[in-house]
């Protein structure tokens, strides 16, 4: 199984071992991960850059934040026409980073509702 990050790639053999480099690592030049490293890479928090519409609105209504982005969308024909346009939300999407200042978030708390969208 091979698995890119930001940072690394990284693959796990069938026998378990979990092997790492950088993107300008060759495949000879790979090396072992540790215990401590693997135990890092499984504990991670991945946050899909993508989520559908509908996962999106689940989301928000479980963060309570759904009237909120009406509110929002009813106040900005901009936010509205994306909102109406789109299949799928884009985590880097302009529109995303100005809602996410409209509706006074953070960074952390988009990632936080994108990893909550994932799980929808």
């Amino acid at each position: 199984m091979v698995i890119m990050d930001k940072y690394n790639i990284w693959w796990k053999n069938t026998d378990g071992s979990l092997w790492f480099g950088d993107g300008n690592t060759t495949s000879k030049e790979y090396k072992e991960a540790t215990a401590s490293e693997i135990t890092a890479w499984e504990s991670r928090v991945i946050v899909l850059q993508e989520v559908t519409r509908l996962q999106m609105m689940e989301a928000m209504i479980e963060a309570n934040l759904w009237d909120s982005f009406k509110a929002l969308r009813a106040s900005n024909d901009l936010v509205n026409e994306y909102w109406l346009a789109t299949l799928s939300v884009n985590r880097t999407h302009p529109m995303v980073l100005g809602m996410k200042t409209l509706m006074n978030k953070t960074d952390a708390d988009i990632d936080a509702l994108f990893v909550l969208a994932s799980t929808k």
